[in-house]
């Protein structure tokens, strides 16, 4: 059984092809009953705009994108990134707008994203000079980035890592402790490849309480699991 069209849909409810796509793009410019009938007419042929020609005619997708510099075996690996598309989802849902990962094609973001059909991007952990946002760029394509400086022409949302570890290190401090451990995860766990952005640091609040000379600070990495 062939596909039902919006020719098919335009005989059927006696309109043109331009008052089924209003129908479904632009209800505002038909009025009641006619917009009714085009629907009624479309519901009982099993009619549905094909996603790829209504993005194109309305020149956007509804879909937001998360660009993704590793695999997503790696990705998800981290703890953070399952808080952090929550949060991207839940920000989408309220805007009926739909999530879409994209992770390199082929070992390579720039394929990536010729393929994404998205209106926008969050980047996460690419630099502001990273090629793939050069392609994104010439593509007109806005973007976000997160872990990631900024600069004028890409905005960056990022966590106060310095703030919020010098709060921890202080709190830890203010206990009476004075041989502190940092644990953080293995570099394949990380998203970020960003190379401005440094690790936190917990000694601006050791040295503020102790001076640069008293405590010790001992560091751990968790590994991969073993199979």
């Amino acid at each position: 059984m062939s596909r039902v069209t919006i020719a098919d849909v335009a005989v059927a409810a006696g309109v043109s092809k331009t008052a089924v796509s209003f129908a479904f793009n632009n209800p505002e410019n038909l009025g009641q009953a006619t917009l009714e009938r085009v629907l009624r007419v479309a519901r009982d042929l099993g009619y549905a705009p094909h996603p790829a020609a209504r993005a194109l005619s309305m020149r956007r997708s509804g879909t937001m994108g998360v660009l993704i510099p590793q695999r997503l075996s790696i990705v998800f690996a981290n703890p953070f990134l399952s808080e952090l598309i929550q949060g991207l989802g839940e920000q989408c849902e309220e805007h009926d707008l739909t999530l879409l990962l994209v992770p390199p094609v082929d070992g390579s973001l720039e394929s990536a994203i010729r393929q994404a059909s998205v209106d926008g991007f969050i980047s996460l952990g690419l630099g502001p000079d990273d090629q793939a946002l050069a392609v994104l760029d010439r593509n007109g394509i806005p973007t976000v980035l997160v872990d990631s400086d900024g600069s004028s022409d890409h905005p960056a949302v990022n966590v106060d890592d310095k703030g919020g570890a010098e709060e921890a290190a202080t709190h830890v401090l203010e206990l009476g402790h004075t041989r502190l451990a940092i644990i953080v995860l293995p570099p394949s766990a990380r998203v970020s490849s960003a190379p401005g952005r440094r690790p936190p640091s917990h000694r601006g609040a050791r040295d503020e309480r102790h001076g640069s000379d008293r405590g010790h600070v001992g560091g751990a990495c968790i590994g991969a699991p073993r199979t």
